[in-house]
């Protein structure tokens, strides 16, 4: 199919916030919104209501919800905090969530790490299956800060992509030092510049792991082994 403007995006998020109003909750239980511009409204200045702010009207009265799709949306890391915001607000318990392309950035990974906090009753992510993050720039920090969280708070997650963020080794180390407890399959596709050493360490953690079949170890992935071996040879020939 072809994706709408952003005016029929909104036309479209605007229906939906229309419906939601004249009902207590919503029996929603999956919305698509795949490639539907959720950005910032540039020629919408004078209208108060977003449509992050439509969409997360709906969301806040859709306590049913379990697949949420708002994958090339735009959407950033301000409209993820309103999106799960009211998510979290309507007590769903989210099972699929696509938010790949999304330009989140560092600061997504941020905010989805905080809506895992084990300290969140009900915890929003507790009960997702897949998890969908792909072409979102997360980088080494992103990654860094979110799966450490989801070790903690999304025990559930079986499917996790990664493709094309931007990865490279401290990434790579954290996702072979935090291993997720339910995870079947992993997607770390389009990711070069993660070593080769530690990308066969990660590929044997899950049953099925996407990674590219060309990586390269960098002039300095073992450089704490070479540390190590040499001060064990000096330490072995000093006289002590």
């Amino acid at each position: 199919g072809s994706r709408p403007f952003r005016s029929g995006t909104r036309c479209i998020v605007q229906g939906l916030a229309a419906m939601a109003e004249d009902v207590t909750e919503t029996g929603l239980v999956e919305l698509n919104l795949y490639d539907c511009t959720l950005g910032d409204d540039d020629d919408d200045d004078n209208d108060q209501s977003t449509t992050e702010t439509l969409a997360a009207a709906v969301l806040r009265k859709s306590p049913h919800l379990k697949i949420l799709n708002l994958q090339d949306s735009e959407l950033g890391a301000e409209g993820l905090q309103t999106v799960l915001q009211a998510v979290a607000d309507s007590g769903a318990q989210l099972t699929h969530l696509h938010l790949g392309g999304c330009e989140l950035g560092t600061d997504g990974a941020e905010c989805l790490a905080n809506f895992c906090s084990t300290e969140r009753q009900p915890q929003l992510l507790g009960q997702l299956l897949e998890l969908a993050l792909d072409t979102n720039e997360l980088g080494d920090e992103g990654v860094a800060t979110l799966i450490p969280a989801l070790v903690q708070g999304a025990l559930q997650l079986q499917h996790l992509d990664l493709e094309s963020n931007e990865l490279e080794k401290e990434a790579t180390v954290c996702l072979v030092q935090n291993k997720l407890p339910s995870l079947q399959s992993l997607n770390v596709a389009d990711n070069m510049d993660m070593p080769a050493k530690w990308g066969a360490k990660l590929s044997a953690l899950y049953d099925e792991v996407k990674i590219d079949d060309d990586l390269e170890d960098g002039d300095d992935d073992d450089d704490g082994d070479e540390d190590v071996n040499e001060l064990a040879d000096q330490l072995s020939g000093a006289k002590i």
